[in-house]
């Protein structure tokens, strides 16, 4: 192939595979909390009843990882739910990345 047309295709396939790349569903595995606490609740020996209070007062659902706070946007009902019954438990998450904010489309609590 010419490097000319090589030069040319290259950034278009390039675009096309990060296109396709960002399309599939992540998965994020953590624990449940919210974004005002983070990783340290207020009520420290009742970590569920502080995210599911602090919610109720406007705060957003969030995912602990790794010491990162990631806000969440649960996309329906049943997500939005299970992050109320999972609140300060390990659970995985499906969705996409919107900005800085997880779009969360399904939740799995982990068994343990």
């Amino acid at each position: 192939m010419d490097i000319r047309k090589l030069c040319a295709v290259l950034p278009a396939a390039m675009l096309a595979l990060s296109l396709s790349a960002s399309a599939a569903p992540t998965h994020l595995t953590g624990t449940v909390t919210d974004s005002m606490c983070g990783l340290h609740h207020m009520l420290k020996d009742k970590p569920a009843k502080c995210t599911r209070d602090c919610v109720k007062s406007g705060s957003s659902y969030a995912l602990a990882v790794h010491g990162r706070v990631i806000t969440l946007a649960p996309l329906n009902a049943p997500a939005k739910a299970a992050l109320n019954r999972f609140a300060a438990q390990k659970v995985t998450l499906t969705g996409h990345y919107s900005g800085k904010i997880f779009d969360v489309t399904r939740v799995v609590e982990l068994r343990r």
